[in-house]
């Protein structure tokens, strides 16, 4: 099961995403759940980066991803866009990916 969500910084100026786990709905290599979710948090992270010159990819390995970035009108709207993008696999594959509220 893939978990998705936005981090709540404990500073208030700052936000980000965090996506964890592995959808298992195919074998490795041919998870086209997983590949879209990787490809939604990666460019996520890209995205905030062009905005935010400090904005901190925490970690990156498989299963996992997450980075925390300046709350900016830009960097909210890119996570707002991910999430939206993470929601409808969500609803497309729900035993596979879930939001963390």
């Amino acid at each position: 099961m893939i978990h998705f969500g936005v981090i709540e910084h404990i500073d208030k100026s700052k936000t980000g995403l965090f996506i964890r786990g592995h959808a298992n709905y195919a074998k490795h290599g041919a998870d086209i759940v997983c590949a879209a979710v990787s490809a939604i948090g990666q460019t996520a992270a890209i995205g905030v980066g062009k905005f935010d010159d400090g904005a901190a990819i925490k970690h990156c390995r498989a299963g996992y991803i997450s980075f925390v970035c300046a709350k900016t009108p830009e960097t909210k709207a890119i996570i707002s866009t991910a999430m939206a993008g993470l929601n409808e696999i969500a609803k497309e594959y729900p035993a596979n990916v879930r939001e963390v509220v």
